[in-house]
């Protein structure tokens, strides 16, 4: 996470960087939130799965960072490629291999809760220039 940062403070200003990494850690955080709160113990594939959440929701927050005018296409296009990919996992959770449901389960929750926290943190104007 620190050389996602490092890497984002670069290519935009650090405070910038800051927000839009924080929807993907605080959809993986959520996400490991819910496994504590419904005591389900931590195996590898849901730590393949946090990266996995990171990897995606930060494509998300990216794109909707970039998005100078915030025009219902550039919205859309984010919500229907969320929407695509959590269907995707959420069908690997109907698998009767718990593993592998698990791991559909996981990420379909946490790619949800970080598009939600993307919504929320990324502001509708952008100062970057």
């Amino acid at each position: 996470i620190l050389a996602l940062y490092i890497l984002l403070a670069i290519i935009y200003k650090p405070l910038d960087a800051l927000k839009i990494l924080a929807p993907s850690v605080l959809g993986g955080v959520f996400t490991l939130s819910v496994l504590g709160l419904f005591h389900i113990s931590l195996n590898l594939f849901h730590i393949l799965a946090l990266f996995l959440i990171i990897g995606f929701s930060l494509d998300y927050s990216i794109f909707r960072f970039n998005s100078k005018n915030e025009s219902v296409e550039s919205k859309a296009a984010v919500l229907i490629s969320c929407a695509t990919t959590v269907f995707s996992f959420l069908l690997l959770a109907c698998t009767s291999f718990k593993l592998i449901s698990s791991l559909g389960l996981i990420l379909g929750l946490g790619l949800i809760s970080s598009y939600l926290f993307s919504l929320l943190l990324i502001s509708k104007t952008n100062d970057t220039e």
